[in-house]
C-alpha cells in the first residue's frame, strides 16, 4: 500500500513537471511568433513607407510642373499629408490602436 501511494506521488510529481515544461514551451513559441510577427509587418510598414514617400515625390513633381512652379506642387501635397495626419490622430484609437491590440492578442493565443 505504501509502495502505491510512493508510485502515486512519483507519478503526479511528474504529470507536474510535464505541464511546466508545457506551459514554458507553449509561451515561448508564442513569444517567437508575436515577435516575428510584429518584425515581418514592421518590414513591410516601411517598404509601403518608402514607396508612399516617393509617390508623394513625384505627384508633387507632376502638379508642380503642371502649376507653373515646382514648388506649388510640394506645398499641396504637404498640406494634403498634414490633414492626413490630423484625420489619422482624431481616428488613433478607432483606426490603430484597436485593430493593432487585437491582432497581437489574437496572434497571443494561437
Amino acid at each position: 500500500m505504501i509502495s502505491q501511494i510512493k508510485s502515486l506521488i512519483q507519478h503526479a510529481e511528474e504529470y507536474v513537471e510535464t505541464n511546466a515544461a508545457l506551459v514554458k514551451f507553449k509561451a515561448i513559441r508564442t513569444t517567437a511568433s508575436t515577435i516575428s510577427y510584429i518584425v515581418s509587418m514592421l518590414v513591410i510598414i516601411g517598404v509601403a513607407l518608402i514607396f508612399v514617400f516617393l509617390l508623394f515625390i513625384g505627384l508633387s513633381i507632376t502638379i508642380g510642373h503642371g502649376l507653373g512652379k515646382l514648388e506649388y506642387g510640394f506645398f499641396i501635397m504637404a498640406f494634403l499629408m498634414g490633414i492626413l495626419c490630423i484625420v489619422l490622430y482624431l481616428k488613433r484609437e478607432s483606426l490603430l490602436k484597436n485593430r493593432l491590440c487585437d491582432l497581437l492578442i489574437d496572434k497571443i493565443l494561437e
